[in-house]
């Protein structure tokens, strides 16, 4: 099993948070949490998640839906917060298209796993924009990798850029949703 470090993890983070739940601390942890948070999401606000978002695009390492929700849940305005949220995120895969398509296949495949870039340039061929449209939609898909061989491909920018704000916007306002009705669960 080549996912055994991942599993290992889980596990550990899993008796973790179930310690920190079953002894209380976890009120004490969400309670210093709120106070700073509040202030970071009042401070910087709809700017502040977009350029959050825009390096979240760009393969950055970041929950972009969880963000979205978490500034939902202590009262960003839904639906401008996914917009934005999802303007910024697609200017960030516009940065990975861009050097996909100006630097080429090589550079492509000099930074994607050979296995992960055959998948996805094979996907790309049969599905098209339906694969764009589908990792836009379902979090945890590399769109980002995507973004970069679909710049390659000279697949066409416009409708690129169109798919992926349509599909980030719809998960975006999910997870604003989703944010906004369960923030009693986090913060209460």
């Amino acid at each position: 099993m080549e996912n055994w470090p991942l599993v290992c993890l889980a596990i550990a983070l899993s008796v973790v948070a179930a310690a920190l739940i079953l002894s209380g601390a976890w009120d004490a942890i969400r309670e210093g949490l709120r106070g700073p948070a509040e202030r970071l999401v009042a401070d910087y606000g709809l700017p502040g998640t977009f350029i959050v978002m825009v390096l979240a695009g760009t393969a950055l390492p970041m929950a972009s839906p969880l963000i979205v929700a978490f500034c939902a849940s202590l009262g960003a305005p839904l639906l401008p917060l996914a917009l934005i949220a999802a303007l910024g995120y697609v200017i960030g895969l516009m940065v990975n298209y861009g050097l996909g398509y100006f630097l080429g296949l090589k550079f492509v495949r000099e930074r994607v796993r050979e296995e992960k870039f055959e998948k996805l340039s094979s996907w790309l061929d049969k599905w098209g924009l339906g694969l764009v449209a589908a990792f836009a939609l379902i979090p945890a898909t590399p769109l980002e990798t995507l973004s970069l061989i679909c710049g390659a491909f000279h697949v066409s920018i416009k409708k690129f850029a169109l798919v992926s704000y349509v599909g980030k916007a719809a998960q975006f306002c999910l997870f604003a949703f989703l944010g906004s009705e369960l923030a009693w669960l986090v913060w209460d």
